[in-house]
C-alpha cells in the first residue's frame, strides 16, 4: 500500500475517533446535567414570583389545618389571668379550685 493512502486512513481513523468521542461526552453531559436542547425553551420556565406564591399556598394548605387545631386547643384551656406586678398568690386555693384530671370536660358556651 502507498504511504499517501496509508497517511489518509490513519488520519480518517483518527478523526473518526475524535468526533465519536466528543459525541459520546456531549450526550453523557446532556443526560446527567440536562445541557442542550431543553435550555432553549422558555415556555416552562416559573417567575420567581410565580414559584414564591406556589410555595406560599402549599404551606398555608398543609398548616391552616394546624393553625386550627391550636386554636380549638387553646380555647379548651381555662387559664387564670396573671396576677398584678405586687400582688401574692395563694398557691393553697389554687389547687382547691383546680379540677381532678378525671374529671368530664365542661362543654364552651359562646
Amino acid at each position: 500500500m502507498p504511504e499517501e493512502i496509508m497517511v489518509i486512513a490513519v488520519v480518517a481513523i483518527f478523526s473518526g475517533m475524535v468526533i465519536s468521542l466528543t459525541k459520546m461526552v456531549l450526550a453523557h453531559r446532556e443526560k446527567t446535567r440536562g445541557v442542550g436542547k431543553s435550555d432553549t425553551s422558555s415556555s416552562s420556565s416559573v417567575t420567581t414570583s410565580e414559584l414564591e406564591r406556589m410555595m406560599h399556598r402549599a404551606v398555608r394548605k398543609a398548616t391552616d389545618p394546624l393553625a386550627d387545631r391550636i386554636e380549638e386547643l387553646e380555647d379548651r384551656f381555662e387559664l387564670p389571668a396573671l396576677p398584678a406586678k405586687g400582688e401574692r398568690i395563694d398557691l393553697d386555693a389554687a389547687v382547691e379550685e383546680r379540677s381532678p384530671a378525671m374529671a368530664p370536660r365542661r362543654s364552651k358556651t359562646r
